[in-house]
């Protein structure tokens, strides 16, 4: 499988990228559904995931839960993603402690035509 790093660029697939929940299915495709002079190609990509899959940084298990069919932690998938993102909540306040919001955007907004 393919993933989106930018607008018009493709990589393979990392254990560490993040899919949309809903994505299911296999990784790879079965060898006899490609033609042989790719099995090494291939096999290559397998063992290029499985490499990075053991060299994953250990914060994608810290909730101690197994990785799902596709190796991503059970908590990036489904619901996890959603957790995760409201763990955020309150990261880095302390940069906006006395801050008015309306003067801000003000500020941000001089010079606009």
């Amino acid at each position: 499988m393919l993933f989106a790093t930018g607008k018009h660029t493709r990589r393979l697939l990392l254990p560490a990228d993040e899919v949309h929940p809903g994505r299911t299915g296999k990784i790879f495709p079965d060898a006899g559904e490609i033609p042989e002079k790719y099995l090494p190609l291939l096999e290559w990509a397998k063992a290029r995931f499985e490499a990075a899959r053991k060299e994953q940084p250990t914060y994608a298990l810290s909730r101690g839960s197994a990785p799902d069919k596709t190796g991503a932690p059970a908590d990036r998938t489904a619901q996890g993603w959603l957790e995760g993102l409201l763990e955020m909540e309150g990261l880095g306040k302390e940069y906006w402690k006395g801050v008015d919001p309306d003067e801000f955007v003000r500020k941000l907004r001089e010079g606009w035509e």
